[in-house]
């Protein structure tokens, strides 16, 4: 994600996250881990004030019962389960979305379809951009969104388990055309 307009800082020490972490920034949210609830309210003020949030698959999982406002205000929505990891069909919703530029219509993926529902008191509207289409029982559940957060952008994708989705060209095309768009960029 790197390049040479893009710097990316890796960190998961939480103290380098509250001392660095400025409006401009597009902080890319990829943790199933406890979180101080200084860095819940950093996060929280960050997109309220502006400031972009890429939320990766185990980023979106309900592990926070403290944290509702990750899911009610942030995200729109999130995941309690999976199915196994397999390969199932990725199916683009709305190819309008500057998220989407570059990203085919469908594809293929081995990955964990995470089952992804909105919390009852969530208050926020999501536009699903991608849903991922179960070969095992017919289900089908977003796998990308955006969340209308007001201020802040957010883009939210449930796929990236391992280096089998991080390889495939769809998926880095995603990402590369979300983090522009969470940027600001055309």
């Amino acid at each position: 994600m790197t390049t040479p307009e893009r710097q990316v800082q890796y960190t998961d020490d939480e103290e380098t996250l509250w001392a660095g972490l400025e409006t401009g920034d597009t902080l890319i949210f990829c943790t199933n881990q406890a979180l101080a609830e200084k860095t819940q309210n950093l996060i929280n003020r960050h997109v309220a004030e502006g400031g972009s949030l890429l939320a990766l698959h185990p980023g979106v999982w309900f592990n926070w019962a403290e944290w509702p406002e990750l899911h009610t205000k942030i995200l729109g929505a999130g995941a309690f389960s999976h199915e196994a990891l397999r390969g199932f069909d990725v199916r683009i919703e709305s190819a309008r979305h500057q998220t989407i530029q570059g990203v085919p219509l469908t594809f293929e993926i081995v990955d964990e379809l995470y089952r992804v529902k909105a919390p009852a008191d969530a208050d926020l509207a999501i536009e699903v951009l991608a849903r991922g289409l179960s070969r095992h029982g017919g289900d089908s559940f977003p796998c990308v969104w955006v969340p209308d957060t007001g201020a802040g952008r957010v883009l939210v994708v449930t796929l990236g388990h391992d280096g089998r989705a991080h390889q495939l060209a769809a998926f880095q095309s995603l990402m590369r055309s979300g983090l522009n768009w969470l940027e600001g960029k055309q």
